[in-house]
């Protein structure tokens, strides 16, 4: 057809020789798209994406394939620009007084050597020297050619080295980052971010490894220092300065200890801190740490830590077990007892899965001290909760359409019985507080109480032995961790005597003569919440991990305001007196005084109880699924069960009887 054939031949030819473009398509045609492509960037497809959008592309209608070609580059001619002119709008940190004195020097030295120049004085950008967050800096006049000398804009450490003095800001800096989870990088990030000059990553870090060591020292003598402000709180209360006092402990992981089949064959954890507090004072200090790490950056190939040359930053080998408390806790008492006045220790309450209490007993029997183990009240009641949950009653005993209903409410009654159980034990100890024997006695019938209770005979034996519970409709315990059309249960005489051995877990004797003075370990768990601020497990830090547990054992003994003066005093970079930084850190230190006293209020404690209780309450009203629409596995492929088949012998195999 005429002006549609693609021939060579049948294109016009121009006088040259040229051929030009195809003939005319005709009117209402749809144009072809272009075979080539040229991309604005130079972004490139992995080969999994070159795979997955082959696959995509082969579904959908095309022409053909699509050529690419390179990015076109843009020609541009450079422009030169004036630095200094840029560096105006940029920010410096300086020293204000030496700023002030820098400028006034300055200006009567321009004075007195262009007196005719109309003096407009500027930093000269291109002489400036930075020390790390610190700046020297040079002034300028526009109009002439005058250049000051270079002044420091910041203060010196006094010491008595060779070389360079250090400045005070690069020291108190690491007073800082030593009690928050950034580094060098982050904070580089931070100052540009603020439009200001990052200071240098090797200089931060050699900062730190000057930091560092002696942070560890300084927190050392204070703890020896609290341990002697403890005996002189037993003085002055009327003790024996050398009275062996309680303690409690726990330790802190930054992996689990259980065991990494696909990454490590030991245990997985390369850093471990163990605290031991007193439980003396209403504060509960802490009065002894010991911090234990595997991870060293100078290690090479073949070697091992802390054997080979160099300094090494691990203190256990590879292959040694991390998780040996007994170890942690001897070497802490070993230091109490090295003290002018030894720390005898009489008490020390851990948690069920600690082996923390033969390392103490053991460093103490050297000296003719006994150590008796008290068990953690709170990790007790966790345990029989799980008890509660793997325990097997009978199927009617739980109201329920489903097998499914039924498992939810006796979750939600395990969680009933450990509250009241420990809401009948917090009143007999407020009572009777270390006297194990009335402890017993009156924990012995509120168990008969308890068992009566939640069989639905609740009544005279709740009114005569419950701590809790009178027994009557309008005050009785009011199960309201169950829902209200399961709070009535139908437990059979095996079911009583399983909610007997149940409550028996926290009330019997052997139990009771533990937990006879309400000890716990909670303390600890909220250091371990305090470490994770300075030294988070996300994190891992070789060489200032040990630098950053000690800051934050000086923070939470001290208070963040205060710690932050003592310790920039104790470095040698002194915070001067009645200035804005110093007002705002003794405002901080009112804020966090005043938060710990609210947190221990009854008022807030309540609070917090009814919030609880509120849940709960818009949980059973609003029927609220637990499924959360996550469930792991659930989109895999399911596993193949394993046909088992009849085997039968051949005759010929069979023996002869």
């Amino acid at each position: 057809m005429k002006g549609q054939s693609k021939s060579k031949s049948a294109q016009f030819k121009a006088k040259d020789g040229r051929r030009r473009g195809p003939g005319h398509r005709g009117w209402g045609k749809k144009r072809q798209p272009s075979k080539y492509l040229r991309p604005q960037t130079r972004t490139q497809i992995s080969k999994t994406g070159k795979c997955i959008l082959k696959d995509v592309a082969s579904a959908i209608e095309t022409t053909g394939p699509i050529m690419q070609l390179r990015p076109r580059t843009a020609c541009t001619v450079p422009e030169k620009d004036n630095p200094s002119k840029q560096e105006q709008n940029s920010y410096r940190m300086l020293h204000m007084g030496k700023t002030c004195e820098m400028f006034n020097t300055a200006y009567q030295q321009h004075k007195l050597q262009s007196p005719k120049c109309p003096t407009y004085l500027e930093f000269d950008f291109d002489a400036e020297q930075q020390k790390g967050v610190c700046w020297k800096e040079t002034l300028k006049c526009r109009y002439c050619n005058f250049r000051s000398g270079q002044n420091n804009l910041y203060e010196e450490m006094q010491t008595d080295s060779r070389g360079p003095k250090t400045a005070k800001p690069n020291i108190s800096l690491w007073v800082a980052l030593m009690d928050n989870p950034i580094m060098g990088t982050s904070l580089q990030e931070i100052f540009l971010a603020l439009n200001c000059p990052a200071p240098s990553y090797t200089g931060l870090q050699r900062n730190g490894g000057k930091v560092g060591p002696r942070m560890v020292e300084m927190v050392k003598e204070d703890l020896r220092r609290e341990r002697t402000y403890l005996k002189d709180t037993l003085e002055n209360c009327g003790y024996p300065r050398l009275t062996p006092i309680p303690v409690e402990g726990d330790g802190r992981y930054n992996n689990p200890l259980y065991w990494s089949r696909d990454r490590n064959p030991f245990q997985p954890a390369t850093q471990s801190t163990y605290t031991i507090s007193e439980n003396v004072t209403s504060d509960k200090k802490i009065i002894g740490v010991t911090a234990k790490n595997k991870l060293c950056r100078k290690r090479t190939k073949g070697s091992r830590c802390p054997e080979h040359p160099g300094k090494c930053s691990a203190s256990l080998t590879m292959d040694a077990p991390i998780g040996c408390e007994h170890l942690a806790t001897e070497e802490i008492c070993h230091d109490f007892l090295t003290d002018r006045e030894p720390t005898l220790i009489s008490h020390m309450t851990t948690d069920g899965d600690s082996a923390a209490f033969r390392g103490v007993q053991k460093a103490m029997r050297e000296h003719g001290q006994t150590v008796e183990a008290l068990r953690d009240t709170r990790h007790l009641a966790q345990s029989q909760k799980k008890a509660a949950d793997n325990a097997k009653f009978s199927q009617n005993m739980f109201p329920g359409r489903t097998a499914t209903e039924r498992q939810a409410t006796k979750r939600k009654f395990s969680v009933d019985l450990m509250k009241r159980c420990t809401a009948e034990y917090d009143i007999a100890q407020k009572k009777f507080c270390g006297d194990s024997e009335k402890l017993t006695h009156t924990l012995s019938f509120a168990t008969d109480a308890i068992v009566e209770c939640y069989s639905g005979r609740c009544g005279g034996t709740c009114t005569e032995h419950s701590l809790v519970c009178s027994g009557l409709p309008t005050d009785c315990w009011p199960k309201e961790y169950l829902p209200p059309n399961s709070r009535t249960l139908n437990p059979t005489l095996e079911d009583e005597e399983t909610i007997r051995r149940l409550v028996d877990f926290r009330f019997s004797r052997s139990t009771i003569t533990t937990t006879r003075y309400g000890t716990n370990t909670q303390k600890s768990e909220a250091l371990h919440r305090g470490y994770s601020k300075s030294n988070p497990k996300n994190v891992t830090c070789a060489v200032s991990f040990e630098p950053q547990i000690y800051s934050a054992i000086h923070r939470m003994n001290h208070g963040p305001g205060k710690s932050t003066v003592l310790k920039c005093a104790a470095l040698g970079a002194p915070l001067p007196e009645d200035t804005r930084v110093t007002r705002q850190l003794e405002r901080k230190q009112e804020i966090y005084i005043t938060d710990k006293k609210r947190k221990k209020s009854s008022v807030y404690r309540t609070r917090r109880r009814a919030f609880v209780k509120e849940k709960f309450e818009m949980y059973f009203q609003k029927k609220t699924g637990t499924e959360a629409g996550y469930s792991k596995g659930m989109s895999d492929p399911p596993i193949p069960k394993s046909v088992t088949r009849n085997k039968c012998e051949h005759s010929y195999n069979k023996q002869q009887k």
